[in-house]
């Protein structure tokens, strides 16, 4: 017997898609697989943003310390400690978020 096929309409997320005609099995596969590289664009697009603005807050703090703007002065052991727990810390998150993504 020859599975029902019937016209869908996609949920309003995934509008770009249209109305499709699918047998149910596949639409539900195909959903799951969109709802998988959406959920891993937004983790990649936050860890980005997160990391831009690690970096950013880093290089105000040097431009502070470089210029020393109202008497901001910070010691060198401490600059330095700063800039590598910033790397450590964000290229530890990245590893982690892209190889749970991309396993």
């Amino acid at each position: 017997m020859k599975p029902k096929i019937k016209t869908v309409f996609i949920n309003k997320e995934f509008k770009n898609l249209g109305t499709q005609t699918l047998p149910s099995k596949a639409w539900i596969s195909r959903y799951a697989e969109l709802r998988t590289i959406e959920q891993k664009d937004k983790a990649v697009k936050w860890t980005l943003t997160v990391f831009a603005a690690t970096l950013f807050c880093t290089f105000g703090i040097y431009l502070l310390e470089g210029f020393n703007v109202m008497g901001f002065s910070l010691p060198g052991p401490l600059l330095k400690s700063l800039e590598w727990s910033t790397v450590g810390q964000m290229a530890g998150l990245a590893t982690v978020v892209f190889r749970f993504l991309f396993k």
